[in-house]
């Protein structure tokens, strides 16, 4: 069975000052654009008046960003993704913060330390994994409400977001090794009624 690795909570590491430069590297889980948002919010809130607040996340659909925060471009957001990616770890959100020290590093020297701080906290991070899962969303009436949770209870399926209107929007992160079974099934005991789209 596939398997993802992710962290399972904050960290913050704050390695030596580099010519007198300091930096702090905070990681945080993050699945949505919301959680980078949040975390970026916090981390700013911490530790206000940095010079800059460089960071990368990966999530486990593949999506990845990076971003220099106005130091040279290449030299901080790229170092820190590459370290996540080296790491394995998915739905992995981090933030280097840099409080200048009057002494510049040179690009090289910016890609060493932003990536070794990124690194540290990677190797620092308690790890979760639980099996690869994929996103659909269903669509259903109000009529076949109790019949769909039923099927839903039935697997290890995660409901993400569920929507009332003039029908049910669902949208559900499924265990890929259930993914055909809870699909057969639900199309049977709808009678073909609903048709999953995934999402990913």
């Amino acid at each position: 069975m596939p398997i993802i690795a992710m962290p399972a909570a904050p960290i913050r590491v704050e390695p030596a000052p580099i010519k007198g430069s300091r930096f702090y590297g905070l990681l945080s889980p993050a699945q949505t654009e919301e959680d980078i948002k949040a975390h970026l919010h916090r981390v700013r809130e911490e530790l206000p008046g940095a010079t800059h607040y460089c960071w990368a996340y990966c999530f486990e659909d593949g999506r990845s960003i990076s971003n220099d925060d106005g130091e040279p471009t290449n030299s901080a957001g790229p170092p820190i993704l590459r370290h996540i990616h080296g790491s394995g770890l998915v739905n992995v959100h981090i933030i280097v913060v840099r409080f200048f020290g009057g002494t510049k590093l040179g690009v090289g020297g910016l890609i060493r330390a932003y990536g070794d701080v990124a690194g540290q906290a990677l190797r620092e991070v308690e790890v979760i994994s639980r099996p690869t899962r994929t996103r659909l969303t269903i669509q259903h009436d109000h009529d076949l409400t109790g019949i769909i949770d039923g099927v839903i209870h039935s697997y290890d399926i995660e409901t993400i977001t569920i929507e009332w209107g003039a029908d049910v929007r669902r949208e559900l992160a499924v265990v890929d090794e259930s993914y055909a079974p809870f699909v057969d099934e639900l199309n049977e005991r709808t009678a073909g009624r609903v048709r999953p789209e995934e999402t990913n």
